[in-house]
């Protein structure tokens, strides 16, 4: 009954569409956050697994080409970290080449194609314009395709973003995985319904220090560990020199899985490690900061 009610009021269908198509097609303001649902399976065998994901705009930082980027936590679709948009063109920073890559061109026209370097993707084609009802919303799409170390494609909207991909493997065809957003907040307002119950809860059996996200970061990062039984729990960040920087735990913990935040505001642009100290278990991981 919506859609009808849309559609016959073509002036009311206008202003909405004018308020939501002026946006750019990667939302990217602080706090915007994209939840995924991942649904993996074999041609032959079926579905595999069903996983989920939060990705989230924790902040912006200007990289060495002085551009201002919003950085992604853990990373987005296409596992980019450092994004900006504009009008015309989603940009994606590669990390290992240290330069900006154009990887999504708003303005193209269907059928067009281009050349980039970013870590998987070495061509892209504007595939598919269209005009959707997605999570409630009535919203332009622009579907890409991307090819390269593998083949994918990714929809991007002008109210959501990114908002579904899937990925045909390597070699294409082979495990094919299809994600898409069923919740998010973007410009704080919520779109979609969270989940009801915690999903795939892993049995803690093991202490376990992760790789800290966003990295490199700049000036903050995200931290993440597990234990499987009640410690004393010690986390520290330490220089290359091995002076002690900050502790971001220091006390007794039940068993379970928590993450803290390290504000690295004030420090250079450096190499840093992070130590976790549980009962008997020691481990140490590197990160990078860079400003």
């Amino acid at each position: 009954m919506k859609t009808i009610k849309y559609l016959s009021c073509p002036l009311i269908l206008l202003l909405y569409c004018s308020h939501f198509f002026s946006q750019n097609f990667f939302p990217s303001e602080v706090g915007n956050r994209w939840d995924y649902e991942s649904i993996s399976f074999d041609p032959m065998l079926g579905e595999l697994d069903t996983t989920y994901f939060t990705a989230e705009v924790i902040g912006d930082t200007i990289l060495n080409n002085g551009k201002n980027y919003s950085v992604i936590s853990p990373r987005d679709l296409i596992r980019g970290i450092f994004i900006r948009a504009d009008s015309s063109s989603v940009y994606y920073y590669d990390e290992n080449e240290q330069e900006e890559d154009t990887l999504f061109k708003l303005d193209a026209n269907v059928g067009d194609i281009w050349y980039t370097d970013f870590d998987w993707i070495f061509i892209v084609e504007l595939e598919k314009k269209d005009t959707i009802i997605f999570l409630g919303h009535l919203t332009e799409t622009l579907r890409f395709k991307l090819d390269g170390l593998a083949l994918g494609w990714i929809t991007l909207s002008n109210i959501f973003g990114p908002i579904t991909s899937t990925d045909w493997g390597d070699p294409p065809g082979n495990t094919q995985t299809f994600t898409f957003t069923y919740h998010c907040i973007i410009n704080e307002k919520i779109f979609g319904e969270p989940l009801l119950a915690p999903i795939n809860i892993a049995i803690l059996h093991k202490f376990d220090l992760e790789q800290n996200y966003p990295n490199p970061f700049n000036p903050t990062t995200k931290i993440k560990y597990q234990i499987p039984e009640s410690s004393f729990v010690k986390l520290k960040v330490y220089d290359v020199i091995g002076n002690e920087i900050a502790t971001l735990v220091n006390e007794k913990k039940l068993a379970g899985t928590y993450e803290i935040e390290f504000y690295g505001t004030g420090l250079p642009s450096g190499i840093y490690f992070y130590q976790l100290k549980a009962g008997n278990f020691i481990e140490t991981n590197k990160m990078l900061m860079l400003k």
